[in-house]
Order: structure tokens, then C-alpha cells, then sequence
């Protein structure tokens, strides 16, 4: 792609990015310096294989290699059987709860704690680049915009519930060089385990959530006997935010989530 429409084209200096990691992953692989940045690529484990990819495979091979928007998500198997509905599968394998007594409610708080600072889909954006915010069970048939998840009337926890639709990830480029190919998902965190979550993923809320020394901006409420996170000076990112009480702020609005993961902010 042209220079203007990809921003990772050129080489940057990593020079004097040798000691500490960078806010958004630049530069932590030297050889590699976009590899894990916030806003590239989420890594495969294997190819992606969309509908519309399928299809052209039964095609000539120089249609294939002009017909790029392949993106389609996929709906059929391999034998060409309609694959089971999403819902369906989450259903079947966490309907019944296994309890280990070697775990406790910290490991899940953890596990998700973990998720957020590697990861972060951003909605697409429509066609005057702005964030889609909503979507309805209408969408379905936008899928380059939507995703909707259909709700069937026998459901055990959502049967009066129609569907569960949200945006889409927004796209990327499956490589540094931007590439064209098919359709990537755009992470907005870095890809490493870095507390990006906490300290941000971009250069500007590292800004704002660190002190001039460099260390995390925290906040002594009377009652309590810790510092906590700074609390959010605009918008809201919990249901229960008051003037005298904000939500924190932090790396990602996800960190005023669960209550145990304040504890391993602490």
C-alpha cells in the first residue's frame, strides 16, 4: 500500500529504546519493531478462512488473486454442512460447571486480567470513520459491520432475548507492510504482557495516567488503607459512577470490571 494509507512503512530508530518496553510495543523486538504494536493484526494460529474465500477456491486461480474483499464470515464445514450455531456450542461445553478445589475466584479475575492487556478488538468504523456503537438484530445481514448471535426460544439463561448483536472488529492489514489479503482483526492493545491495561496502549493515555516521575498517578480516599488508581476526570466506564466517586482511570476502561481485579491493580 502506499505510504499515506499505511502507517507502519517506515523504519523507526530503536536506538534509545533498548532499556525499558514502549507504551505501544514499538521497538520491543528490534529486529521486528511493529511486531506486537497496539492498532496491527491479532496473531493466527491458523489461516483465516472466510465464505467468500471458499467459494473462490472453485474458481480460476486469476479470479482468485484479483477478488480481494474476502472477509465473509464462515458458515459451512469442510464437507459443506452448516456449521452449529456459536451459542449452541458455548451451551454445550459451560452448562455444567466443574469445581476444583484447587481454584478459587482470583484465578478467574487473573485469567481476565491477563486477556485484557494482551488483547482488544475496536469496533469497525462505518463510512465516515467513526466507531459503530450499536447494533440491532436487524444487522445480520451486515456482517461487515455487525456480528449477531441468534437466540433460540428454548435458551436456558437468554430465552426472551431475540439475539446478541455488536459491532464487528474493526480491519487490519496482516502485516506490517500492509499487505493486501484477507481480512484481519485489529488489536488495540500491545501483544505483549506489558500492564498495558493499567499504564495504556498509546502514547497519550501513558500521559495522562503517569505522574512526572513516570509512575502511575493514584488517588488516597480517607477509607481507605491504599492508594487507589486515579479516578476518570470525563466520561464514564461503570453503571455506578457519581461526582464523588469516579471510576478509575487507567490503560483501558476495562479495568473497573470486576472487583478482584482492583486487587491486582493495588
Amino acid at each position: 500500500m502506499p505510504q499515506e494509507f499505511c502507517s507502519f512503512l517506515d523504519t523507526p530508530d530503536c536506538s534509545g529504546k533498548l532499556a525499558y518496553r514502549t507504551p505501544t510495543g514499538l521497538c520491543n523486538n528490534i529486529q521486528h519493531p511493529y511486531e506486537g504494536n497496539s492498532h496491527t493484526a491479532f496473531g493466527r494460529i491458523k489461516p483465516a478462512d472466510y465464505t467468500d474465500r471458499m467459494l473462490n477456491n472453485r474458481i480460476s486461480f486469476y479470479f482468485l488473486f484479483v477478488y480481494l474483499d474476502i472477509s465473509e464470515p464462515r458458515r459451512r464445514s469442510v464437507r459443506g454442512g452448516l456449521l452449529p450455531a456459536c451459542r449452541k456450542i458455548s451451551l454445550a461445553l459451560g452448562s455444567k460447571p466443574i469445581f476444583d478445589r484447587t481454584f478459587n475466584n482470583l484465578f478467574v479475575g487473573f485469567g481476565q486480567y491477563i486477556g485484557h492487556d494482551i488483547a482488544l478488538s475496536l469496533p469497525v468504523s462505518d463510512t465516515y470513520s467513526t466507531p459503530i456503537t450499536t447494533c440491532t438484530c436487524d444487522s445480520k445481514y451486515d456482517w461487515n459491520k455487525c456480528t449477531v448471535i441468534d437466540i433460540q426460544p428454548d435458551d436456558p439463561y437468554l430465552s426472551g432475548q431475540k439475539c446478541m448483536a455488536f459491532p464487528a472488529t474493526a480491519q487490519a492489514f496482516k502485516d506490517q507492510i500492509c499487505s493486501l489479503g484477507v481480512k484481519e482483526q485489529l488489536n488495540g492493545n500491545t501483544h505483549f504482557v506489558d500492564l498495558s491495561n493499567l499504564y495504556g496502549s498509546t502514547l497519550r493515555i501513558a500521559l495522562a495516567v503517569r505522574s512526572n516521575n513516570g509512575s502511575l498517578k493514584s488517588t488516597r480516599l480517607p477509607w481507605a488503607k491504599y492508594d487507589y488508581p486515579p479516578g476518570q476526570r470525563e466520561g464514564k466506564s461503570c453503571t455506578d459512577a457519581k461526582n464523588k466517586r469516579k471510576c478509575f482511570a487507567g490503560g483501558l476502561n476495562r479495568k473497573n470490571f470486576i472487583l478482584s481485579i482492583f486487587s491486582l491493580n493495588r
